[in-house]
């Protein structure tokens, strides 16, 4: 056996985990630090929040209903994956 073949039994998961916390919160803030980030985040809030339509058959009143939730759902998730970024670049930062 090689030696290249005990490394396994010596690396720290839990840093390599943490690296790869950071590298990913990185990516995140960077992509919420364009220009274009705001613009997209108050369209979606535009968007999810119109009224619907009642007068509207009922196929197209679910559709529009559906697709407010959707996009409200994917806001809340980049809220939370944002927070989840700054989270871990302020425990990178204790560390």
């Amino acid at each position: 056996m090689k030696m290249r073949d005990f490394t396994k039994y010596f690396r720290n998961e839990q840093e390599e985990a943490e690296a790869q916390a950071v590298d990913m919160a990185r990516e995140v803030l960077d992509w919420v630090g364009q220009a274009y980030h705001a613009k997209f985040d108050q369209w979606l809030e535009s968007e999810a929040s119109k009224p619907l339509d009642t007068s509207k058959p009922h196929a197209e009143l679910i559709q529009s209903a559906v697709r407010a939730n959707t996009l409200k759902e994917i806001r809340q998730y980049l809220s939370r994956l944002k927070q989840g970024a700054l989270d871990a670049m302020e425990r990178a930062k204790e560390v």
